[in-house]
Formats: structure tokens, sequence, C-alpha cells
């Protein structure tokens, strides 16, 4: 029995049209072949769907009806594939915002949008993330400046605070990362070097 399992019903028609090509002539046997892949292709997109793959989904759905086009339930499938991914795109988003994963949430609003435009949650949510980023990325450059200055000054702690500020807002900055570093590395020789001195006076 092989009925639920279309893809090793696939098999035994591709091994039928191996033997024998003439088959492919057959009219009632093409249909049902079209329809088994058209099947595997639906029951493919599906488990994509649900792994987040939207559009490898919707490839396969299209496949699917490319290959029969009167298969109705891929093709209502296609059709609330759009929306559907828009959804599941918007509620990752979201929670990556809730984490504090501005960028990646950004990148997940903005998959929902192109699914769906019609998705006017997702747009708000969106150009909302988007103005917060813009605002983070001026204040840490502001605090990147101050740290530079302030170390220039040798005025270790508010120069290394300010680093940690714009480290703290753009936690992905590799150029911030290896500023908060550098400072701590500075700060840790000046430091060494002022004690060796003042070690050096009490011996003379």
């Amino acid at each position: 029995n092989l009925a639920g399992r279309p893809a090793v019903a696939e098999k035994h028609y591709r091994r039928a049209l191996a033997i024998s090509p003439s088959l492919a002539k057959d009219v009632r046997f093409v249909r049902r072949f079209n329809r088994t892949q058209a099947k595997v292709l639906h029951e493919t997109g599906l488990a994509l769907a649900k792994q987040g793959a939207w559009q490898k989904a919707i490839d396969a759905y299209r496949k699917a009806v490319e290959i029969d086009s009167a298969y109705q339930s891929v093709i209502d499938e296609l059709q609330a594939a759009g929306p559907k991914a828009s959804a599941w795109f918007y509620g990752q988003g979201m929670k990556l915002a809730n984490g504090g994963d501005l960028d990646e949430a950004i990148t997940s609003l903005q998959s929902a949008v192109a699914f769906d435009h019609d998705n006017t949650k997702a747009q708000t949510e969106l150009t909302d993330l988007l103005e917060l980023r813009r605002q983070r990325r001026a204040k840490a450059a502001l605090l990147y400046e101050q740290s530079v200055v302030l170390a220039g000054q040798k005025n270790w702690v508010q120069a290394l605070a300010a680093a940690n500020s714009a480290h703290d807002l753009r936690p992905r900055d590799a150029k911030l990362s290896t500023q908060v570093k550098s400072i701590k590395q500075q700060a840790a020789e000046d430091w060494t070097s002022r004690g060796s001195e003042l070690l050096h006076q009490d011996k003379l």
C-alpha cells in the first residue's frame, strides 16, 4: 500500500518508466506520475516551511504546480505561503528584538515585509527598529570618539567606560570590540609603568 507515501510511489513510477519508456505516452500513467511528483514537492515544501526555510518551500510549491497545474492543495499552499512566511518572520523578528538582537530582528522583519507587503505590523516595527538602530549607531560613534580622546589623555577609567558603553550599543561591531581591548591593554601598561616608577623612587 503506497497511499500516503508519495516519495516511495515516485521511485516505483521511475523504475517502471526506465524499464518501459513507452509509458511516457500513456496519459493515465503520466497524470499519476506527475501528481506523485507534485505530492513529493508539496511535502518537501511543508517540511521546509516548518523549518522557516520559506523561500525554498515556495520554490518547491512552484515546481509542484509546474508539474501538476491541477493539484489544488499545493496551489492553495502556494497562495497562502507569502502571508504565512511573513507572519513567521514577523514573529521571529519580535522575539529577536525583545532579546536585544537588533540587527537580526531587522533582517527578519525585512523578510516579513518582502513576503507580504500588506503586513503593516511588520512594516511599522521595521521602521521603528531602523530608526532605533540609526540612533544607536550615532550614539556609539560619539562614545567611540570620546573614548579615543580620553585614552589620549590617559584618563583610562572614563575612556574604558565610554568604549564599553559604545560596545553595549553595538556588540557586534568589531571596531568597538577592538577599542575596548586596546584601552584595557594601554591602561594596564600605563599603570604598570607608573607602579614601577614609584617602586624605583622608593628605593632611591
